[in-house]
């Protein structure tokens, strides 16, 4: 979890500054957001310097972008909802792989979005042995997913699958002295 709350205890607790909700935009990047594209797909784009900015307009050549105040950070900021409109209607017409190929081309931050379901056939986690083949008492055999790092080059054993509910109750209820 820390991973996931860091930046936020750290800002309070140096700073005294309280992090809030803000959707996908980040404190540092702009633009930061989230855009469908026309196959569907969605795509992730982060903006974090004024070169990747550069390139972002070069390579999509939208009009509308070209504007001066826009070169530099603070003018993104300033701007965040208008730009985030205009990138918003131009990846509505455009497939994620020609946009994505494009963007990376160019060494712009983009990413394709991935449900979480479909990750579970990926091809790479299967070669990197991510999952731990178990038999769960209800529903069989399933792939379970290892934590996302190794230490010394090895995943963390994953050695029981998922408990049913009540399965432990007797052992617990046994170590605490209960019948």
């Amino acid at each position: 979890c820390l991973g996931m709350v860091a930046e936020q205890a750290i800002e309070y607790s140096a700073y005294g500054v309280l992090l809030e909700r803000s959707g996908n935009r980040g404190p540092r990047a702009c633009p930061q957001a989230v855009f469908e594209c026309k196959s569907g797909f969605d795509i992730a784009l982060s903006i974090d310097t004024d070169s990747q900015w550069q390139a972002l307009v070069a390579a999509l050549g939208i009009d509308a972008l070209g504007n001066q105040a826009y070169g530099k950070f603070a003018g993104r900021k300033d701007a965040e909802n208008l730009i985030e409109e205009v990138l918003a209607e131009y990846f509505k017409e455009q497939e994620s792989d020609t946009v994505l190929a494009q963007l990376r081309a160019v060494k712009v931050p983009v990413s394709p979005l991935i449900n979480a379901r479909s990750l579970a056939h990926h091809p790479r986690l299967h070669e990197r042995n991510f999952y731990t083949r178990l038999e769960h008492p209800v529903v069989g055999p399933l792939n379970y997913p290892n934590m996302a790092f190794r230490m010394d080059g090895e995943y963390i054993d994953i050695r029981t699958p998922a408990p049913t509910l009540g399965q432990h109750n007797s052992e617990v209820l046994n170590e605490l002295g209960y019948s």
